[in-house]
């Protein structure tokens, strides 16, 4: 009986030690962030994911409605949520936006580790107006050097453990995701209908390590796995595909 017993609680123990631990959540309207698709969210959401970061990591989550924003930092452990019925609409000021390595975008990540973009929700880049107002604000030479160039949905840089999941990229007015020098990459599940630049790519890979495409369509006038710069190695596509029902691989 005490062995029975005992053996029971050690696998108690045993299971307990192995059980995943769901990442804590936080709602974003808990920081002020609003969804009425007008309001700047820019700097709500940024305190939202600072303090994510700070206090251990999660999950910020963005539920129905429409959360207008400029370029959000994403720091280490932390993973934004968009959930369906959500979208991320990326402000159209050419002044909502901070350049990584002479980048713009919508979500850029710097030397992060373990952060994620997952959900069902959509991330809007509003290519049209956002390319229209650099045009107006460059030709009235108001844009510095440097930062005249239109903004991609995501650009991350030397980070490790990237997820991005189950989430539609739309409108982008350049590049749609871009990773340089990451790696751990998973890119599973992503719709991509971004066809206003004739340049556009999808996903763009620039000196990474064990990358993955998995279920994932993506519809671009460009490459929809662009390699450049830098070789990347242990690239991997599952499942993907273009509108034409072509399988996706890497083209430079």
């Amino acid at each position: 009986m005490i062995k029975t017993k005992f053996l029971a609680l050690a696998l108690l123990l045993i299971g307990t030690a192995v059980s995943p631990v769901s990442a804590k959540e936080y709602k974003a309207a808990l920081f002020g962030v609003k969804s009425d698709g007008t309001t700047n969210n820019t700097r709500s959401i940024q305190k939202a994911v600072d303090f994510i970061s700070e206090n251990g990591g999660g999950e910020l989550a963005f539920y129905v409605g429409r959360y207008l924003t400029g370029t959000i930092h994403l720091k280490s452990n932390v993973t934004i949520v968009i959930k369906e019925g959500a979208a991320l609409m990326a402000s159209t000021s050419p002044y909502d936006y901070d350049y990584v390595n002479g980048t713009a975008a919508l979500i850029v990540a710097d030397t992060a580790k373990n952060i994620g973009i997952t959900g069902k929700g959509l991330i809007d880049g509003q290519g049209t107006l956002v390319t229209g107002h650099y045009n107006t604000q460059a030709a009235q030479g108001n844009l510095a050097a440097g930062k005249n160039t239109v903004p991609a949905l995501i650009y991350m840089n030397g980070c490790t453990g990237v997820t991005v999941e189950g989430i539609l990229l739309n409108n982008s007015a350049e590049d749609v995701a871009i990773f340089n020098n990451c790696t751990d990459v998973t890119v599973t599940g992503i719709t991509v209908d971004s066809k206003l630049n004739p340049a556009t790519a999808g996903v763009v890979l620039e000196g990474c390590t064990n990358v993955k495409l998995n279920e994932s369509f993506i519809d671009v006038p460009a490459a929809a796995l662009q390699t450049k710069g830098a070789a990347s190695k242990g690239v991997s596509v599952t499942n993907s595909i273009t509108p034409n029902g072509k399988k996706i691989s890497p083209r430079k």
